[in-house]
């Protein structure tokens, strides 16, 4: 597989390499009996792949169905085959991409000739009419001209036809490549999903227990508001204490060893270690969460990079060219595709 676009502006004829495709679907194509790129070849290796085109197709059936049971059990095989995968329909779809809106500008280029053509062919069906209404000579040459002018809008309309059909059969590869593509990382993005659910539920439990921790420090923040109006209390009596045995000619030393007074010092130092102890238990408990919940968000972050990653790849439409009308295919039954607007 290669990229059409680097043929296509050395000047390649796009029928040549549409050729080249009719040549590989009728036998030499790569992707089919030439080089297979199936999940179970991109596993094996380049001997075991020469080992397995030798094979019987019976063999080779046994020998897919042995690949496939042991695939997702080999660590990164899964991911390494669909990578694989992704970027050869990637190719493939770029490659007809590419061709596509190559006969899309064709048919547009012939569409705007007989747009021209018509309005020319009204534009003397008028003076047709004028004439014939006046009674004027001339008549018969203008209807001679039209007639030219109608063949060549019918010649423009068999050309335009070659070329849409051209223009849709690589649309249809581009979509059967896109729909490809978009199938294997869908499966990669449900593997991504399971993988992510142990994660979820652990990050949902803390956050479950980083919201109670909060919730129990702005109930602790409001009962140390109350206790430290009863610390601040306590401090006034201990002054009030201490203002009371000096006026009774008791020296600063005497009332500093006052029992009152001690007792009431060790219940204000106690009081506050409590808190600073409550507000340490909780910032460590804050600390222990967040350290887990960062924890698992570091073992989840390849996991979730490879699901955004893929569902990008999902998101990326084909261009097309819109200004091409569809026609009413009744032998195709393809998915709707996706269009983006035409570049150029």
């Amino acid at each position: 597989m290669f990229d059409s676009s680097q043929r296509l502006d050395r000047g390649d004829d796009p029928d040549r390499l549409q050729n080249s495709d009719a040549r590989h679907e009728s036998g030499d194509d790569s992707r089919e009996k030439g080089e297979d790129m199936s999940e179970e070849m991109l596993i094996l290796s380049s001997k075991n792949r020469s080992i397995f085109k030798r094979l019987t197709d019976r063999a080779k059936k046994t020998a897919r169905n042995i690949i496939r049971s042991v695939k997702d059990k080999i660590p990164g095989k899964a991911d390494v085959c669909a990578k694989a995968q992704i970027v050869t329909n990637e190719l493939y779809t770029h490659r007809h991409e590419r061709i596509q809106l190559h006969w899309g500008k064709e048919v547009e280029a012939i569409q705007m000739q007989i747009d021209a053509l018509q309005a020319s062919a009204k534009s003397i069906q008028g003076q047709i009419d004028d004439f014939r209404k006046r009674k004027i000579p001339g008549v018969d040459d203008m209807i001679l001209s039209k007639r030219t002018i109608e063949m060549q809008i019918h010649n423009l309309e068999t050309q335009k036809d070659k070329y849409q059909s051209k223009y849709e059969a690589e649309q249809d590869k581009m979509i059967i490549g896109a729909n490809e593509r978009n199938r294997i990382a869908s499966e990669v993005i449900r593997r991504c999903k399971d993988k992510m659910e142990p994660f979820e539920r652990d990050l949902e439990t803390l956050e479950k227990r980083k919201k109670s921790v909060d919730l129990a420090g702005e109930k602790l923040e409001a009962k140390h508001a109350e206790r430290k109006k009863d610390l601040d209390d306590l401090e006034e009596r201990k002054t009030a204490l201490e203002n009371a045995l000096m006026m009774g000619n008791k020296s600063r030393e005497e009332v500093k060893r006052n029992p009152s007074v001690k007792a009431i010092e060790k219940m204000i130092a106690s009081g506050h270690k409590e808190m600073q102890k409550q507000k340490a238990d909780l910032l460590r408990l804050r600390n222990e969460i967040d350290s887990q919940i960062a924890e698992v968000g570091a073992q989840a972050a390849p996991t979730r990079d490879k699901l955004f990653r893929y569902s990008r790849i999902k998101e990326e439409a084909p261009i097309t060219n819109e200004n091409v009308k569809d026609r009413n295919r009744k032998v195709h039954n393809l998915p709707p595709l996706p269009i983006r607007p035409r570049i150029g």
